[in-house]
């Protein structure tokens, strides 16, 4: 039981870790405003507090309206969202599998 624990424990800090990354590559890299990746982050890591993804999002570009103009729309949110879906459904049709399995 305590050594299940302990591999829980690093499963989720390895999980964070590669959240943290995600974030800090999409803030860098990606041409999307702070307000349009503060919708996809709060859809995309339930579990996080505001304040969590505030400062996360401290980083991340204010774009004026004529730049985002520029860009064209963005279809991120919906797109993580989708993602999630598929994820999820992924997840749940596996472990079903499995059930059927043993």
């Amino acid at each position: 039981e305590e050594l299940e624990r302990k591999f829980e424990l690093i499963r989720l800090r390895e999980i964070k870790i590669k959240e943290l990354k995600f974030i800090s590559q999409l803030i860098q890299h990606a041409d999307f405003d702070r307000e349009e990746l503060a919708d996809v982050f709060k859809a995309m890591f339930v579990t996080r507090s505001k304040e969590e993804l505030d400062e996360v999002l401290q980083h991340a570009k204010v774009l004026t309206p004529e730049q985002k103009e520029a860009r064209g729309p963005t279809t991120l949110l919906s797109r993580a969202k989708e993602e999630l879906v598929v994820d999820k459904a992924h997840r749940g049709s596996s472990s079903q599998l499995k059930d059927k399995v043993y």
